[in-house]
């Protein structure tokens, strides 16, 4: 029995001395880790430029000409045709034979408008002959029907007689690869001089904003479609013809064509020179203005700052000169005046 009795006080001394230690863990508090003590609050902010440009999307709208026509000044029979809408009309190449004549598609910079003899000048000539040329003939842009320009003439098929070039051999196209609308004759059917026989879409005139952003103007800006970047007018207009040539093939452009302009086209219009700014708190600005002016104090010395925008919470400020200080302070005295 005694033995017994020992044996319970051993272990009751055991349980006393567990409890003893677990109480004591309950109430002393473990030490917070550095990490999650609270920090001092910060008196200055330390800055990091980034470049700004300030994009906008913006809707852009489209200045059409009216529809072109492409016509046969041969009257006569149409004998072959190969004319279907969607195809291209391409200088140097035919799209229709009249009485068994094949109609030379060529692409000037202005019509010819007469049949051209030998020694016949003038800009008409100078223009057909730069078109021969652009497509490998050997010939010369003289502005004289000379004997380069007859004999090329002739291995083309547009002599016809006394004439050396015979307007009505030429179908003249307004682009060197013209995309054609409509075609309005078949073969076996007759036509008179001047006929239409097919209709390509009205040729891209201007391109400019629906709506110019606010606070925006265009000198300082460019806009991009399709990562292709151009260059705008004091009015955020495009019309420059080779410009707009380039603008026209664009995926965008001409998905937004094929779709009667119903679709939206956009672009980005963004600053051409990126700013260098800084991102700071709100509260490290001192008298705000509506004018986009504002202060930062800086080591307590006020520097004048433009607020070009925002991001994430924080004020984006661009630097005179773009100098940008290491740090902005970030309690300023509100009486703060920039020098």
């Amino acid at each position: 029995m005694k033995q017994i009795s020992t044996t319970r006080v051993a272990l009751g001394c055991l349980l006393l001395i567990i409890l003893s230690v677990s109480a004591t863990a309950l109430f002393v508090r473990a030490p917070r880790p550095d990490s999650l003590e609270a920090p001092e609050s910060a008196t200055t902010f330390d800055t990091s430029e980034q470049e700004f440009t300030d994009e906008r999307v913006v809707d852009l709208e489209l200045e059409l000409g009216t529809p072109l026509a492409l016509v046969s000044q041969k009257a006569g029979t149409i004998t072959s045709s190969r004319c279907h809408p969607g195809m291209d009309a391409v200088s140097g190449g035919s799209t229709i034979e009249v009485d068994g004549v094949t109609i030379v598609d060529l692409a000037t910079s202005r019509p010819l408008w007469r049949d051209l003899a030998a020694g016949d000048s003038g800009n008409d000539v100078l223009a057909l002959q730069e078109e021969l040329v652009r497509l490998g003939h050997p010939t010369s842009p003289t502005g004289t029907v000379d004997d380069a320009t007859q004999a090329v003439a002739a291995a083309l098929g547009l002599t016809d007689g006394p004439a050396v070039v015979a307007r009505e051999r030429i179908v003249w196209l307004p682009a060197q690869s013209t995309p054609l609308d409509t075609c309005e004759l078949v073969t076996g059917q007759n036509v008179e001089t001047g006929a239409v026989f097919a209709t390509a879409p009205p040729p891209l005139q201007g391109l400019s904003l629906s709506t110019l952003p606010e606070g925006t103007t265009a000198d300082d800006r460019i806009l991009v479609v399709d990562h292709a970047t151009f260059d705008l007018g004091p009015d955020a207009r495009i019309t420059d013809p080779a410009t707009l040539k380039t603008l026209g093939e664009l995926p965008s452009v001409v998905a937004h064509r094929a779709s009667d302009q119903t679709t939206l086209l956009t672009g980005v219009y963004r600053l051409a020179d990126p700013r260098v700014v800084v991102a700071v708190p709100a509260r490290a600005l001192v008298a705000a203005a509506p004018d986009q002016s504002a202060c930062v104090s800086v080591g307590g010395t006020g520097v004048p700052v433009t607020v070009v925008g925002s991001e994430l919470g924080r004020s984006l400020i661009a630097f005179p000169d773009d100098a940008v200080p290491h740090q902005v302070d970030l309690m300023p005295d509100p009486a703060l005046t920039c020098s």
